[in-house]
């Protein structure tokens, strides 16, 4: 069928016929496989997504952890070089 849309090559390796498989199950029969690819690769894309922003949660819960010891340990009496040291090897980063 003609379209101005980009097409896509995919080789039916063992991975995407392993995906086809266990997707097919969700669509009605007869449902072509471009279709449920085409599905297959709008939610693996949204997973990427919130594994993107499950990455960017974390790191934004270990800045504020970090930033919570750093202030513990500017108290006059928190200060505390063993510590400091365990916490930057669990916390910060290279």
């Amino acid at each position: 069928m003609p379209t101005k849309k980009h097409r896509y090559t995919i080789t039916g390796d063992e991975q995407v016929e392993f995906a086809l498989r266990r997707g097919r199950h969700r669509f009605p029969p007869g449902t072509p496989d471009s279709r449920i690819l085409a599905s297959l690769v709008s939610k693996g894309d949204e997973a990427l997504e919130r594994e993107r922003e499950a990455e960017a949660d974390h790191e934004q819960r270990r800045r504020v952890a970090a930033d919570r010891l750093a202030e513990r340990f500017r108290r006059p009496d928190g200060f505390d070089y063993g510590a400091l040291a365990e916490a930057s090897g669990r916390w910060l980063r290279p």
